[in-house]
């Protein structure tokens, strides 16, 4: 019997993925691409994304996935960061990073103050300042 080899050959997908952000939050970013054209793939296709606080030049998270988006948690608040994604085919080839994205996450959370002295004390200053108001009103008339 005479032995048949056969050899494919599997190309590097040849387009960059287009970024979209999802979501800001205090401490996570969500984004999400779009699935590469067929022509584009070359095979089966996952992304390898990555991010980074900018001017960093260490990635803090990095990793493949399957699926067309990702969310990012336990961030810093208020810091800007750099992600991208790229597709990488079946036998690890790596095609071209999409352009970076620039995102910063949102400062610390609102709070209500639920003090019922604050609250009074507040509402006595806006009825001292219609008070004023209201005197200079009538000296000027």
């Amino acid at each position: 019997m005479i032995p048949i080899h056969v050899y494919v050959s599997v190309i590097v997908p040849s387009a960059q993925p287009v970024v979209q952000v999802q979501s800001v939050e205090s401490t996570a970013l969500e984004f999400s691409w779009y699935a590469l054209p067929c022509r584009n793939r070359n095979g089966d296709i996952r992304y390898r994304y990555q991010l980074k606080p900018s001017g960093s030049s260490s990635f803090i998270r990095s990793d493949v996935t399957d699926q067309l988006s990702v969310r990012l948690q336990d961030l810093m608040t208020n810091t800007a960061y750099e992600f991208q994604v790229a597709a990488i085919n079946s036998v690890g080839q790596l095609g071209p990073f999409s352009t970076v994205e620039v995102v910063r996450t949102r400062g610390t959370k609102s709070f209500t103050v639920k003090h019922p002295f604050f609250i009074v004390t507040c509402y006595f200053y806006i009825f001292l300042y219609d008070i004023v108001k209201i005197g200079f009103q009538t000296l000027l008339d």
